[in-house]
């Protein structure tokens, strides 16, 4: 089943030895046709600690989602968004955790699958890592720069589609975005703007993707910072996108077999459920400027975010972090470089 590259929150356990991690599972939120949040409270314990769900249709489980890591100094709530699931069904769940110490699970919750009429129908943007690492030369300002350009794609994996509607009024194109319900009736809130995309002839979205690239140590010092101290080293300039469905994902409830939104229009653009919006490494400005000089060798993250000033409504008043956060819409790529040559290892 799908589930977000990285996640908000965190640890639980109500297994673990005195003084380690400590937590309860709660129960699921934002409860409909084909999803549930789970969700969950608990402390590390001063310990790096693994947390994960575990769910099904009985207390056997046999599900879980992927592992989340957090740093040992975490006391919060942990939540996980499950997408995809079968309409009126009963499901199980536990929130689990490991550390130094050992591993453990808490207590059974349960939820079933169903929306009352009128229920948003909310998406829910999720990233694939980036992929087709390569490098390239481009002529930025007038001058010839080292770049490294790679492929992104954010798809929707929530209940409804992505749908932005476009107004323009003395030359400003606002948009809004709306959202069905599950009886067909529709609200639309005003979200950001289209702007003109010269290099790539059509309308953009503003602020629906950003790019960092960082040396791998930089980055495990700013995940153990708690995500406080530390930036990337280079990001990109390309932070608006024509939102379309270019390929389908996951045949998920809902999900057309063809694609829904195929124009980069000023009146309407969007995403539908289970399709993705890839963009090729071959586009203008799908890149990483380096300047000029290629990567000294080491390890590196190259981390891609959807969404990330929450313009995008993704659940009810953008209160579930599992899915609004740009922690929930981030993925990343690890790779290394030696003598010139890109490498992916994660």
């Amino acid at each position: 089943m799908p589930a977000k590259s990285a996640l908000v929150v965190l640890v639980v356990l109500p297994i673990l030895a005195s003084g380690c991690a400590t937590g309860q599972t709660d129960p699921a939120t934002y409860v409909d046709d084909t999803g549930a949040t789970l969700n969950a409270r608990g402390d590390a314990g001063g310990d790096p600690t693994t947390y994960w769900f575990e769910f099904g249709r009985g207390t056997g489980y046999g599900l879980r989602t992927p592992d989340r890591a957090v740093a040992a100094d975490f006391s919060g709530p942990i939540s996980e968004r499950l997408p995809g699931l079968a309409k009126g069904v009963t499901y199980h769940y536990r929130a689990c955790a490991r550390n130094v110490d050992g591993a453990g699970c808490g207590r059974d919750q349960a939820f079933t699958t169903g929306s009352p009429a009128g229920t948003p129908q909310y998406p829910d943007l999720i990233t694939l890592a980036p992929g087709d690492l390569h490098y390239d030369t481009a002529t930025i300002d007038g001058t010839k720069h080292d770049v490294l350009r790679f492929s992104n794609t954010a798809w929707n994996a929530g209940q409804g589609h992505l749908e932005l509607i476009g107004t323009t009024v003395n030359s400003k194109t606002r948009v809004a975005q709306r959202v069905y319900n599950s009886d067909g009736g529709s609200t639309q809130t005003d979200i950001g703007e289209f702007v003109w995309h010269p290099s790539h002839n059509h309308w953009h979205f503003e602020g629906f993707a950003e790019y960092g690239l960082w040396t791998r140590a930089e980055y495990d010092a700013w995940l153990a910072s708690g995500r406080k101290n530390g930036a990337a080293r280079k990001r990109g300039v390309k932070t608006t996108f024509c939102i379309i469905d270019t390929r389908r994902v996951l045949a998920l409830p809902g999900s057309p077999t063809s694609p829904r939104y195929t124009a980069c229009g000023q009146t309407a653009q969007g995403m539908a459920i289970g399709w993705g919006d890839e963009y090729n490494s071959s586009l203008p400005d799908q890149w990483i400027d380096l300047g000029n000089a290629r990567l000294a060798d080491g390890a590196y993250v190259l981390r891609s975010v959807t969404d990330p000033d929450n313009r995008i409504i993704e659940s009810p008043g953008k209160a579930d972090a599992s899915r609004e956060s740009a922690i929930a819409n981030e993925a990343v790529t690890f790779f290394t470089v030696t003598g010139n040559q890109i490498r992916v290892t994660g």
